[in-house]
């Protein structure tokens, strides 16, 4: 990406495709004797010349190489060191001062900053004359505040390149499936942008707007681990900055009605018996609501369950009805799992509202 830049610089390349040999210093003890120069200056030329369809720097980085080490091999590395140590090498090997001469830098004394300015460049440029000085460096200004006199100094110091720190994001993506905790449809997932320093009230409020939430429905959070309900997210002021971007975050959307004092949640887990496995496994996303908490017969319980699994139920052509792990996230086809029927997606839990 370094080359691709100074490649395609208008400055650097004119000046490269002409004859600078006169302007190599091969004296300079802080350059590489002008080949660092010569290397690029043939690089370019290449690039630039007709016919050429395609050109490997392979000369070049050999010749880099030699007087970095550091980027030897063919392992990636840091473009912004490899462009520092590029260019302070072709304007060591291309300056034309010979002979730097002492200059002494005077105080501003209250003048005005570009006086101040043009004679610091004129000093510099005294002791640093390259097409690279020319093209690639500037000034910056620095002011010195002296806490016991007051004394103001002002300076302008040469730079080559500026490191500044890249603008970090302040919100994130997040995507979430929304349950129907009535089994009145299939489940949805939304893509919602919320504050990275947000709580879960933020993230609830976004699915709420995604999802069109009505006045008189709410949605309970929960992060699903291992197939299971590994936690509810109930307090609303909770950070956001628990929930990594690789957490399986799903959302039940419930009737208000439906919920509160009175009531349990029912956790439907999905389970399949694979074939040489002892035992069930888990598979997909659980499913869950709310029931009474008075006690529940196993009809009622099944019931129940039926109602949540009926979206999820599709007639083939020949009237089977297929097992329903190949409509819950994350499962697996039919095809690979024997099942036992409603069985198969039978094992429930029942926790309390307060558990």
């Amino acid at each position: 990406s370094t080359l691709q830049c100074l490649a395609h610089t208008p400055a650097i390349v004119e000046y490269f495709l002409q004859d600078y040999s006169d302007d190599i210093n091969a004296e300079n003890p802080l350059g590489m004797q002008g080949q660092l120069a010569i290397a690029f200056g043939d690089l370019l030329r290449k690039l630039w010349s007709s016919g050429q369809g395609t050109v490997a720097p392979r000369s070049f980085k050999a010749k880099l190489s030699r007087f970095a080490p550091q980027f030897s091999g063919y392992n990636q590395h840091d473009s912004q060191e490899m462009l520092a140590f590029l260019l302070d090498g072709l304007h060591e090997d291309l300056n034309k001062v010979k002979r730097k001469p002492y200059i002494e830098a005077k105080d501003s004394d209250s003048r005005p900053d570009d006086e101040v300015a043009e004679e610091l460049w004129k000093y510099h440029k005294a002791r640093n004359d390259s097409v690279i000085v020319d093209v690639c460096q500037g000034q910056y200004k620095s002011t010195l505040v002296c806490p016991d006199c007051g004394k103001i100094s002002i300076t302008f110091d040469p730079f080559m390149y500026l490191t500044l720190p890249l603008p970090s994001s302040r919100t994130r993506s997040m995507t979430v499936a929304v349950f129907y905790g009535d089994g009145s449809r299939l489940w949805t997932p939304y893509t919602v942008t919320v504050p990275k320093d947000g709580c879960i009230r933020d993230l609830s409020t976004a699915l709420g707007t995604a999802c069109c939430l009505n006045d008189d429905e709410c949605l309970l959070l929960a992060e699903i681990y291992q197939h299971k309900v590994y936690k509810y997210f109930k307090e609303p002021l909770d950070s956001l900055s628990g929930i990594k971007n690789n957490d399986h975050i799903v959302a039940y959307r419930f009737n208000k009605m439906h919920i509160g004092s009175g009531k349990a949640i029912l956790e439907i887990l999905h389970a399949e018996q694979r074939k040489y496995i002892l035992g069930r496994q888990l598979f997909g996303t659980p499913l869950v609501t709310y029931i009474d908490e008075e006690p529940h017969s196993l009809t009622d319980i099944d019931t129940i369950i039926s109602r949540l699994l009926s979206p999820l139920h599709r007639v083939h052509e020949n009237g089977h009805v297929p097992d329903v792990a190949d409509e819950i996230t994350g499962s697996l086809s039919p095809r690979d799992t024997e099942t036992e029927g409603d069985a198969a997606v039978g094992d429930r839990k029942l926790s309390t509202e307060d558990d």
